[in-house]
């Protein structure tokens, strides 16, 4: 896995999940103007890399090597033909070409996540002690523990308010102690949690009871759907166990807490764990490596920020104790590529909303005091085999593949744009997820799974005219494109982003 990425400025909400692949490259070259196809290209280039067929998996290899063999340059700058897009321009104008660091790169195969019985039982039974006992967090009744908690918890917010002579909020407090002890009166209080008998419930969100060390702990898991993805949190349980982590200091008449992400360079608040990042990092690898997923890179980490809270929630306090460790897949050490495709206008067409095509695998780690106190994660796939060392078309051959691929792509109805004219100005050799399906005898396309390939993904990270410039998000721009073509590495072929959508 990666090192530690830090000082990542935050815009807006924050959101996560994607991958950036990152690069590295040799001098930069010269550039003459090209030989009339409509690009230009490296001066001094002998001949088109060779492509490497030679067996084996390694694919690690020294910085440049990869680069090498597809003969990518450091920069480019030309223009594609616009063909019949409808588009006044198309030009790409990267100052940096971004290439894996690797000698080779491979096709991953993937299972869809399905978020079944033995998903679940893997992820339960490797985070939790069971030998302390496994619940399920009855929705429908209160075991008597956690009702004797939320009585004491609104007790105590009723006595704060009394002290401090806000008797109308006493009031409103008492009233929904009193709504609370009904409600939960008229279900009926268990002397005991439910036991864990079934994993395979399916029942909507399912939540699930365990210990590790001494803290219990709860672990939800969102219902299988047709979308991708399978939700996955971790939090304290119950909530109000929380403070008990980390207790403020001082004599408060009450006290609550949560915890979120954010950086002291946006907050001034100096973070006071001792550890180092890249110790909370280590702790995070192990703890996702021992559910089984260990296919992560670090995208970034942020501190780990407490909040503290009145009984009325106003804010007391805000200290930063802690790391929260944010990973997205990877192919044999490589981001992959899964950017937040709502800015992409053209995406819109056939789909009518482009906001919700969030579908980024998420591997999100809370660490403190030496352990991961939180969790949460979207996993979508699981890899089930791996072609190694595939062949990889050279830049030239990328570069004719995308003056007919691209404005082919734009002069299909399904990928219209607002744009006039578009500016390439991020290019990168990466990794992508499709889709892998087959058809049945009546011609109905079939979802197998998916596959993780080789692609270059042209980005543009800027708006275009009359294109709101708003865009959300944690990280580079590169993960929030205006704009965005994938040309697949291996054949030349453009990835139509419409049909990889998970609705």
């Amino acid at each position: 896995m990666s090192k530690i990425k830090r000082g990542i400025i935050v815009a807006g909400l924050v959101t996560m999940g994607a991958a950036l692949c990152t690069g590295c490259g040799k001098d930069k070259v010269d550039y003459n103007v090209g030989n009339g196809t409509g690009r230009e290209t490296a001066t001094g280039s002998d001949s088109l890399a060779e492509k490497d067929t030679s067996s084996g998996s390694n694919t690690s290899g020294e910085s440049g090597e990869l680069r090498t063999k597809v003969n990518a340059p450091d920069s480019y700058e030309g223009e594609i033909p616009v063909g019949d897009s409808g588009l006044k321009s198309i030009t790409i104008k990267a100052d940096k070409i971004e290439v894996p660091d690797a000698s080779t790169m491979s096709v991953i195969y993937c299972d869809r996540a399905d978020g079944g019985a033995d998903f679940k039982k893997n992820i339960i039974e490797k985070c939790f002690n069971t030998e302390k006992g496994l619940y399920v967090e009855d929705h429908k009744i209160t075991n008597k523990e956690d009702y004797d908690l939320q009585i004491e918890e609104y007790q105590k917010k009723y006595d704060a308010a009394v002290a401090a002579g806000d008797d109308e909020y006493a009031q409103t407090v008492s009233d929904s102690m009193n709504e609370y002890r009904n409600d939960v009166q008229k279900m009926g209080i268990a002397a005991d949690r439910t036991p864990l008998t079934n994993y395979d419930m399916n029942s909507g969100r399912e939540d699930y009871l365990g210990y590790i060390g001494e803290q219990l702990y709860s672990l939800s898991f969102s219902a299988p759907t047709s979308s991708f993805g399978i939700d996955v949190g971790m939090n304290v349980y119950p909530s109000q166990k929380l403070y008990s982590l980390r207790p403020l200091e001082g004599d408060y008449d009450f006290i609550d807490v949560s915890f979120i992400e954010g950086e002291n360079e946006e907050t001034g608040v100096d973070n006071k764990e001792e550890m180092t990042a890249e110790e909370a990092q280590a702790i995070a690898e192990e703890f996702f490596d021992n559910i089984g997923y260990s296919d992560l890179e670090l995208y970034y980490c942020t501190d780990l920020y407490w909040n503290y809270y009145d009984y009325k929630g106003d804010t007391i306090a805000e200290e930063a104790d802690g790391y929260v460790i944010n990973f997205v897949r990877s192919a044999n050490g490589t981001e992959v590529y899964n950017p937040y495709l709502w800015n992409v206008d053209y995406l819109g067409t056939a789909s009518g909303d482009v906001s919700h095509l969030m579908t980024n695998e998420i591997y999100k780690a809370y660490v403190y005091d030496g352990q991961v106190v939180g969790i949460n994660m979207k996993v979508g796939a699981n890899k089930t085999d791996e072609e190694s060392n595939v062949s990889l078309l050279s830049w030239d051959e990328i570069l004719e593949a995308a003056e007919t691929g691209i404005p082919e792509y734009y002069g299909n109805l399904d990928n219209k744009t607002g744009y006039l004219d578009i500016t390439f100005d991020a290019v990168k050799l990466t990794y992508y997820r499709v889709k892998d399906t087959e058809f049945d005898e009546d011609g109905n396309e079939i979802l197998k799974g998916y596959k993780i390939i080789p692609a270059w993904a042209f980005i543009c990270t800027e708006p275009g005219k009359n294109v709101d410039s708003t865009y959300v998000g944690l990280g580079d721009k590169d993960m929030y494109p205006f704009q965005l073509v994938v040309i697949n590495a291996m054949d030349g072929s453009v990835v139509d982003l419409t049909h990889e959508i998970e609705y």
